[in-house]
């Protein structure tokens, strides 16, 4: 448990630390050890000559300053509260391990942790040589939801512009997967020229029954740092409800998915307050580890790109490895 004397922007930090340091060890590959506070002094050697380059490399101020206890001792013990926490949470479905401030990539199953965290460190996911690696995660949380509730496999891609068609079209299609639950004002429509803040939508039918409604979640994803600006907060469902008749609004239910793990417990407070069921890194991986290999594997035969291909696109160093036999 993180002590109370540590501030929140601290926690932020260890979190940010251990992603660092589970980077090194993808990289390092599969069952060689990377120094903890190696990955941390990297990180911030980054961080310190980005701010003053010119005069720190005059003299050995940057050494000095970095290997200072306080730093170290800190920085590591916070890093490594990060990691152990992680490994209790996520038990066998963690892909690496801490021995004695070294960190060991283990592989997994699917390939989730290692795409979340891959994703969670691009600065803009947005970019056109990065869409698919956006479009996969919007995909992915769409098919995690539908795989906790019980119907793996069971969603549809509607973001914008990953999906490549705006709102209007995307209702049609769903109207053909779900008949008769999606009908809408075509005046109001007309104007949503994008996705509508819907990423994904997930369903769970009760029965053949088209007009009683059925169980439907519809997902928004936060995949930049700045997720607790806004994006958390947004109710997709709200905004269906202005242009649809149907499903009306007290059937839909938000979700909110995110790449990064939500360390910080008064992060986690606000993020489930604000976004309703959340899936971050952690809950993404345990729930897609947890499903049956060969319904994952013909769930995720559709995705736009394979996951391992996504890891290597996000980061080409990135060694990534099955531990399916």
């Amino acid at each position: 448990m993180t002590t109370p004397s540590v501030s929140r922007s601290s926690r932020r930090q260890a979190a940010e630390n251990a992603d660092d340091a589970e980077l090194r060890a993808l990289e390092a590959g599969r069952g060689v050890q990377s120094a903890l506070d190696e990955a941390l002094l990297d990180d911030r050697v980054s961080e310190v000559t980005s701010e003053a380059i010119d005069a720190l490399l005059s003299s050995n101020a940057i050494q000095d300053a970095l290997q200072e206890d306080t730093y170290e001792e800190g920085a590591l013990g916070l890093a490594s509260e990060v990691i152990e926490r992680r490994s209790r949470m996520l038990g066998d479905a963690y892909p690496f391990q801490l021995e004695q401030n070294h960190v060991i990539y283990r592989g997994s199953k699917t390939g989730i942790y290692e795409f979340c965290l891959s994703f969670s460190r691009v600065p803009n996911p947005a970019a056109t040589p990065l869409r698919k690696a956006l479009a996969l995660f919007e995909q992915l949380s769409g098919l995690v939801m539908s795989c906790f509730i019980g119907t793996a496999g069971q969603y549809y891609h509607t973001g914008f512009p990953s999906s490549h068609m705006a709102l209007p079209k995307h209702i049609e299609e769903l109207n053909k997967r779900m008949p008769g639950e999606w009908k809408w004002d075509n005046a109001s429509l007309v104007t949503q020229v994008n996705d509508g803040g819907v990423d994904v939508v997930v369903w769970k039918r009760a029965d053949d029954r088209h007009n009683v409604g059925s169980l439907v979640f519809v997902g928004n994803v936060g995949c930049t740092k700045d997720w607790r600006s806004g994006k958390a907060s947004e109710r997709p469902s709200q905004k269906l409800g202005r242009i649809l008749s149907r499903p009306q609004t007290r059937h839909l239910h938000d979700f909110f998915s995110l790449p990064y793990h939500v360390y910080d417990n008064e992060d986690w407070a606000d993020v489930c307050y604000e976004g309703v069921f959340v899936l971050d890194r952690i809950r993404l991986t345990a729930i897609a580890e947890a499903e049956e290999a060969t319904t994952w594997a013909a769930a995720t035969a559709h995705l736009v790109v394979s996951i391992d291909e996504a890891i290597k696109l996000l980061n080409p160093s990135a060694r990534f490895s099955s531990s399916l036999p």
